[in-house]
């Protein structure tokens, strides 16, 4: 999951909301996660970069998110 142009600081939460396209039945989730670090430039464009935790997902939406990664693993290996 990337997100690009954020500005965040180390611990603010934010409130993201995942558009999704192949998964039927199912357009958004949302979640709510806290900025755990900031890091180095991405070597690819030079832009900062950062870490969430999920802090607050409803079971639905974990349920989709879980989904999601698992699409994500049979399409990498």
């Amino acid at each position: 999951l990337c997100i690009d142009g954020m500005r965040t600081k180390i611990v603010e939460s934010n409130t993201f909301m995942v558009r999704l396209g192949p998964l039927e039945g199912h357009s958004t989730f949302v979640f709510e996660a806290q900025c755990r670090w900031i890091g180095g430039k991405a070597q690819r464009n030079g832009e900062m970069v950062a870490g969430f935790e999920i802090t607050d997902i409803s079971p639905e939406d974990l349920k989709i998110l879980q989904e999601m990664l698992k699409e994500g693993d049979a399409t990498s290996g």
